[in-house]
């Protein structure tokens, strides 16, 4: 009986933990991609895609946990997410697009509609947008 008293209170600690640690790596993530965009090393679509990603993991977990537990298969399946999603972070944290670079870049699209009176203009006009 004592036996599976403690059977039952490991079980019960370690999934306890899981959660604890799958929410701890997800805030983590977060954070990154945050920082990232703070320091202008993320752009705004690159923050909302990674943000995207980690709700469709939030979603993925919920499906998973439908049954009331998560077994051995589905952490597997939810660590390889938030591995991908940890790696597509890193990635576009250290990519050449950043906060600068597509501001400019949509100054530029932007300068192609428009009219300058002198052939500085367009000079004057994408050195005003940071380009």
């Amino acid at each position: 009986m004592k036996l599976l008293g403690l059977f039952l209170v490991a079980v019960t600690a370690t999934v306890f933990i899981s959660s604890d640690a799958h929410a701890l790596r997800m805030r983590n993530q977060q954070k990154r991609i945050e920082n990232g965009r703070e320091s202008g090393q993320l752009t705004k679509v690159e923050a909302r895609e990674l943000r995207l990603q980690g709700k469709a993991i939030k979603i993925k977990r919920q499906e998973l946990k439908a049954d009331g537990k998560l077994d051995v298969q589905d952490r597997l399946e939810l660590r390889k997410l938030r591995k991908e999603r940890s790696q597509n972070i890193r990635k576009l944290k250290h990519n050449d697009v950043t906060k600068q670079s597509a501001q400019c870049q949509r100054a530029k699209e932007k300068a192609k509609s428009m009219r300058f009176s002198s052939p500085d203009g367009l000079q004057n006009y994408l050195a005003k947008n940071g380009c």
